[in-house]
């Protein structure tokens, strides 16, 4: 990637400042730092068609990524930079981030990431700038990520959602379904919580997924969808026989695998539901002394507010911010005084999970509440 020439960006604006548009458009910078899949080489999602023969990852040295974006943003006095990378480079997260924070710029930065970023991962992108990114966070339920490949759980992403609100970066999402080996009870336990996630940032859209040229799932039939043809929208594109098309699509209609309509109903008004209710939902905490008070305003729910006092249980929601199965949250909590039994912990838990504190899934847990109020984005920016 060190080898590949900087792209020059004095046509476009000059275009632009000499058209009549001018004061409708608000011009980015598009940078691109990397090639391929680092995740993609170890474990290619099952519906991923990106990269195709080019999965190999690589990318350019980030001092040069941060000299082409300090050069382009003087010279054309931009501050919208979009990159175009795939996925990020996880190395950037210690190198070019902290180097783009010194500039004290207003950058606002795109970046499509992993979803298994840690809290510390997210301030420091929010400190360099990266304001929005694409997760690919596809779905809550652990069982259907394995399914995916992902390589991440269900806990991991609902807590990249709560990190997000927290460093202020918007993070559109797809719920992602219809995977062949899916069952609706993979779907149940967490659409029985959407309503409890209503102050984190809804799905962009929930959708089945599309067979891609590519993906495993067209190089290997056998994995659920033996029955695939050009995409119907081909045909008001090209005037060639399927047999044709065949060769050069991208996109391939096929069955409905995984979930029935019903499960897909229900999700698919969960979402909407969720989508409407984000804008006024908001679920706090804050630390009094040696309490912790929660604050619940989720508009699904009579406002409420939520005393923790014992010690161990306002140590134990801090933990929880990373999220533990009741095990391993008791080994934590095995050094507070007066420390709780595993009974103790699994029955707090429960009550966490009763009342919307927490989400569930695959016996690990984490907690919901945010420690500032978010900037909300209304829903008809997310449609």
């Amino acid at each position: 990637m060190d080898m590949v020439p900087r792209a020059r960006f004095d046509d476009y604006f000059a275009a632009i400042d000499a058209g009549p548009v001018r004061e409708y458009l608000e011009p980015k910078l598009v940078h691109e730092a990397a090639r391929g899949c680092w995740w993609g080489m170890r474990k290619q999602c099952t519906f991923c068609g990106l990269n195709g023969s080019t999965m190999a990852f690589r990318s350019k040295p980030p001092d040069r990524v941060f000299d082409e974006i300090h050069d382009d943003v003087l010279r054309h006095d931009t501050l919208d930079v979009v990159m175009v990378d795939n996925i990020m480079d996880m190395d950037y997260i210690g190198t070019l981030l902290p180097r783009l924070a010194e500039t004290d710029w207003d950058l606002r930065i795109h970046y499509e990431v992993k979803s298994n970023l840690r809290r510390d991962d997210v301030r420091a992108m929010a400190e360099a700038g990266v304001v929005h990114i694409q997760p690919g966070i596809e779905s809550l339920s652990t069982r259907v990520l394995k399914i995916m490949a992902k390589g991440v759980d269900g806990v991991s992403n609902v807590r990249l959602l709560r990190d997000c609100e927290d460093f202020r970066v918007t993070a559109p999402w797809n719920f992602l379904y219809g995977f062949p080996g899916e069952e609706p009870d993979d779907y149940w336990p967490v659409l029985a919580q959407f309503e409890n996630l209503h102050h984190l940032q809804p799905p962009r859209v929930a959708t089945r997924i599309a067979l891609e040229r590519f993906s495993p799932y067209h190089l290997s039939p056998d994995l659920g969808f033996s029955f695939r043809r050009p995409a119907a929208f081909y045909d008001h594109v090209y005037d060639l026989p399927t047999r044709e098309l065949m060769d050069i699509v991208f996109i391939f209609d096929t069955p409905d695998g995984g979930i029935d309509a019903e499960v897909e109903k229900v999700i698919l008004d969960g979402a909407a539901a969720w989508q409407r209710a984000y804008f006024t939902s908001t679920l706090t905490y804050e630390e009094r002394g040696d309490e912790l008070v929660i604050f619940d305003r989720r508009a699904h729910r009579e406002p409420r507010d939520h005393v923790l006092r014992e010690p161990w249980q306002v140590l134990g929601y801090q933990a929880l911010m990373d999220g533990h199965g009741a095990s391993s949250l008791a080994k934590a909590l095995g050094h507070v005084a007066f420390a709780p039994s595993a009974a103790e912990v699994e029955e707090w838990l429960d009550w966490l999970a009763a009342e919307g504190l927490v989400f569930g899934d695959g016996g690990r847990f984490v907690a919901l509440a945010t420690s500032e109020i978010p900037a909300k984005v209304p829903v008809d920016v997310w449609r």
